[in-house]
């Protein structure tokens, strides 16, 4: 799978590794993503953090998550991706992820997505984290979990 950034830079994905990569001082992430239900889903916005999720960590708020550059959308039965970059080196989030990419602390990412009609509101965690026995050519490429499942409206599935 072929993702492009508006700075017309490109990570190509495979194998269900998501990306974590380091470039000319900006900071690029992408997940593949699989829609197992019947209707399209569109997602929404994503937060991240540096570290491994805990069985106790509560959801994000919806004030936590940064709305995406462009509508990606992911067909029912079917693939696409999440991505995201950060060019800023200032912003505290540039600083923390960085650290996280270059130390291989693993990444937690939360993705708030909803079905076409703005309904069926979801976040799902994602957790990322180097592989140990990977291709040195493609190091930024990263093994990606699901982690955990919220509904936003309507009960959780536990």
């Amino acid at each position: 799978m072929k993702v492009g950034f508006v700075d017309d830079h490109w990570l190509h994905l495979h194998d269900g590794l998501g990306a974590a990569q380091i470039s000319s001082e900006r900071l690029y992430f992408a997940i593949p993503l699989r829609n197992v239900a019947s209707g399209l889903a569109v997602l929404h916005g994503w937060t991240m953090r540096g570290g491994r999720p805990t069985g106790e960590t509560e959801r994000p708020t919806l004030e936590e998550f940064h709305r995406l550059q462009r509508d990606l959308y992911v067909p029912a039965g079917s693939v696409s991706f999440w991505q995201a970059a950060l060019r800023d080196p200032n912003a505290p989030l540039y600083v923390s992820m960085r650290e996280a990419v270059q130390q291989g602390s693993g990444i937690t990412v939360d993705i708030l997505y909803g079905d076409h009609e703005g309904g069926q509101r979801a976040i799902t965690r994602f957790f990322m984290s180097p592989r140990t026995h990977g291709n040195e050519d493609e190091p930024w490429l990263w093994l990606c979990a699901t982690a955990r499942h919220w509904n936003l409206d309507r009960a959780d599935p536990r």
